[in-house]
């Protein structure tokens, strides 16, 4: 079989050296992973898999579109706040990037990684990742936006998917979002937010139940 070596990584949470190819379109895929499961130094293989984003329907304060959050309303977030904010809990979100510099981010955003590369753009572009960093932690009471479920939680945005052709859908693939999952496992997050599906995929759960 032709094969071209697109990355290589370590995933150290499972003990495995990750390798992704592109084959040719001669090959039937069904038997080029059969041809490489049978080698004694491969420990598992599968094709890669894309993922859609999903959830960005949002949920009082001085903050201007805070009355159209009515889950807020329902799940009585601002008794909640007297009890906790999320003060010391550190929340990884896998997603597309988010808006570092927005008004109602930039204090909760710690931390930020591209595992996206050059398909992704910039990250203030990312709508939709940007979108649920604000759900989790927008801060309240600053005119801005909206408020936050958890305001006080540090943020660690993992850019793992982009923007289609369309620019109206962002999409993800079974390579990104596994590099994305292990750099949260080995930086020990508290939380993993992945507002996404798509179907099956063998390393992705082993990765989550990691």
């Amino acid at each position: 079989f032709d094969l071209l070596k697109v990355d290589e990584w370590p995933i150290v949470a499972l003990k495995v050296h990750c390798l992704v190819f592109e084959f040719g379109e001669d090959a039937a895929l069904d038997e080029l992973l059969a041809a490489i499961s049978v080698r004694p130094d491969v420990e598992s293989v599968q094709a890669l898999n894309y993922f859609d984003v999903r959830g960005t329907h949002e949920a009082s304060n001085n903050d201007p579109y805070s009355h159209l959050q009515h889950n807020h309303d329902s799940l009585d977030i601002r008794r909640a706040h007297t009890w906790s904010t999320g003060d010391g809990v550190d929340v990884t979100i896998i997603d597309t990037g988010a808006d570092f510099r927005h008004p109602d981010l930039k204090a909760q955003i710690k931390d930020r990684q591209d595992f996206v590369g050059l398909r992704g753009g910039t990250f203030d572009q990312d709508a939709h990742g940007t979108a649920i960093a604000g759900i989790i932690a927008a801060e309240p009471d600053n005119g801005v936006g909206i408020v936050g479920i958890a305001p006080a939680v540090r943020l660690r945005i993992l850019k793992a998917c982009w923007y289609d052709a369309s620019a109206t859908a962002a999409v993800c693939d079974s390579f990104t979002l596994a590099k994305a999952l292990a750099h949260a496992i080995d930086a020990d997050t508290n939380i993993i937010n992945l507002s996404l599906g798509g179907p099956s995929d063998a390393l992705l759960s082993r990765l989550v139940s990691a």
